[in-house]
């Protein structure tokens, strides 16, 4: 049999959760002596809901679902504990201008980090910013990340700001210790709230760069960079994909077949128009068009299910500021003044990957730099 000392056993039992209470007892056998018994009492399980910094504010998407709406940071000790309804209050229920009898934010679950779903789906109450879960939820020893994730209604609008609440002491009933059955007070007992997520339609913001800067240059040239075009998603709700998108090409002097085999590169250049999508100009225009490898053809519908546009043309990440290059041949024995810019009157068209709704494009245009080809 092994055998371990008073100490070692109190601090074992310490660390399962275990109070220990020691109570004197008088032991006479010929001298007094006084030794320790220990009297074991469960301590009672902890539960504490904090923020998620790990979940940044951010633009989410109108009318896409699994959108995130908040995340919480769950903190339990002792032993696991279950919680068997969960409520988290919304700042508001409805889009700007809504009837306030309409549900606007629907489809509506607590999940992991890892997409498991803990409750729901729920909606939110008519008429009134809350969320209740009613589903049982078993929270293990530890800290457990959840996300609030939900599809916001078509009556919000861009800008709308968004974020949850609860405070766990009023909003979470019925907590108990897994094992114990004993009653858990849920803490804080004030509102901890999430993330302000900002409601956003698709969108994208097109620019030239100033570089590289007009210069001169001696044909032939393999593949030289005539412009570089920033692509700003920051203002969109959700990534957007792209077909083909036109560019301005301005002859000043010169042939405009000069330029041959004009390719877009990404930022790690990587080529995005091979093929039948080279461009070879035959005449200055204020649209020539450049198709991305795996075009599908022209969009009619601007509203077109996802899987229509899966896997086809270029996606621009939201939140992102995307950066592209054109770059062309110049053919032996060349010369003149060229530039590739782009045109604010373009209309290109760009759709939500998830809503396949059309973007919203701010055009900003530009000739570009003069770049003279001499022989």
């Amino acid at each position: 049999m092994y055998y371990i000392g008073m100490k070692t056993f109190i601090y074992y039992l310490l660390l399962a959760g275990i109070l220990v209470i020691a109570l004197p007892i008088i032991v006479k056998a010929g001298n007094t002596s006084v030794s320790l018994r220990p009297i074991l009492v469960p301590q009672r399980p902890t539960l504490r809901v904090t923020r998620d910094y790990r979940l940044p504010s951010q633009n989410i998407a109108i009318d896409v679902p699994n959108q995130p709406l908040g995340g919480f940071v769950i903190d339990v000790t002792r032993e696991p504990v279950v919680v068997q309804k969960t409520v988290f209050r919304m700042n508001r229920w409805a889009g700007s201008g809504d009837d306030t009898s309409d549900r606007d934010i629907t489809d509506v679950t607590l999940q992991l980090k890892d997409g498991t779903i803990l409750a729901g789906p729920v909606s939110i109450d008519v008429s009134s910013p809350v969320l209740t879960f009613s589903d049982s939820i078993i929270y293990p020893i530890g800290t457990t990340e959840v996300v609030i994730r939900g599809k916001l209604g078509i009556d919000y609008i861009n800008g709308d700001l968004i974020a949850a609440s609860t405070t766990p002491k009023v909003d979470w009933k019925n907590v108990v210790g897994q094992y114990s059955g004993n009653i858990v007070i849920p803490e804080p007992g004030y509102p901890v709230t999430g993330p302000i997520m900002t409601a956003r339609v698709p969108a994208v913001s097109i620019g030239v760069s100033s570089n590289p800067p007009p210069q001169i240059v001696q044909a032939p040239r393999e593949q030289f960079v005539f412009a570089n075009y920033s692509f700003d998603t920051t203002q969109s709700g959700e990534d957007l994909r792209v077909l083909s998108w036109p560019f301005k090409y301005t002859v000043q002097e010169g042939d405009p077949k000069n330029l041959r085999r004009c390719k877009l590169y990404d930022d790690r250049d990587n080529v995005l128009t091979t093929g039948a999508n080279v461009v070879d100009p035959i005449e200055g225009s204020p649209s020539i068009v450049f198709r991305f490898d795996n075009y599908l053809g022209p969009i009619l519908n601007s509203r077109l299910s996802t899987n229509a546009i899966n896997d086809s043309g270029y996606v621009f990440k939201k939140n992102s500021v995307i950066f592209l290059t054109l770059k062309c041949d110049i053919i032996a024995g060349a010369s003149g003044k060229y530039a590739w810019g782009y045109d604010e009157i373009s209309n290109p068209l760009a759709i939500g990957v998830d809503s396949g709704n059309s973007a919203t494009i701010v055009e900003n245009g530009r000739m570009g730099q003069v770049i003279t080809v001499i022989p």
